[in-house]
């Protein structure tokens, strides 16, 4: 098997699109992008025209979880999906970060605007806003990942990393979505 090895310099994205489109014009067929996890995604436009987004899929693993889950959490019916952003953002973002009391009534407002009776919450929030969602929010039920064992925080089965992707996956379903602003995995949700 021929391979060629590239260090950059800079880690930008544009880096990455730079390299990706120079090896395929030499013929490569697959780049492989180590340590790429902290690399801001690249403009919309350049992964369509690299025909990224078609080769980027989940897992069937993450998928059939995904699916498991809307199919019996949410007994496959039409919901509301919101990614609540907390942990840093509480400190780091406090203007763009809402309270759990805004965070229900924006939920209530959005269920009965869309007609819906369920809302699917992802988040990093500890369990505290979650007993909060599910005490306040009037409108509709509030469902989250931990719903479903097999898929709770801390499973076996699971590492974080995994579960983020299933959560992404359901709230990309939904009949409609309010994300986080400034949320990376927002924007993936929103992409997906």
């Amino acid at each position: 098997i021929e391979h060629r090895c590239a260090a950059l310099a800079e880690s930008s994205s544009r880096d990455f699109v730079d390299l990706v489109m120079t090896a395929s014009r030499q013929g490569a067929r697959s780049v492989v992008l180590k340590a790429a996890d902290s690399i801001s995604p690249p403009p919309s436009d350049d992964v369509d025209a690299l025909g990224l987004r078609e080769a980027m899929l989940f897992a069937e693993p993450i998928r059939d979880a995904g699916e498991r889950f809307m199919s019996s959490i949410l007994q496959a019916r039409p919901f509301l999906a919101v990614h609540c952003r907390r942990t840093d953002f509480l400190y780091a973002r406090k203007a763009t970060t809402p309270s759990s009391e805004a965070i229900a009534e924006q939920l209530d407002a959005a269920l009965k605007e869309h007609g819906l009776d369920q809302v699917y919450v992802a988040t990093d929030a500890q369990d505290d806003l979650r007993e909060q969602l599910r005490a306040t929010v009037k409108n509709g039920r509030v469902h989250f990942l931990q719903d479903d064992p097999d898929l709770a925080s801390g499973s076996p089965a699971w590492h974080e990393g995994q579960l983020a992707a299933i959560e992404m996956w359901i709230a990309a379903r939904s009949t409609s979505f309010i994300g986080t602003q400034e949320s990376r995995f927002t924007m993936h949700i929103q992409l997906e």
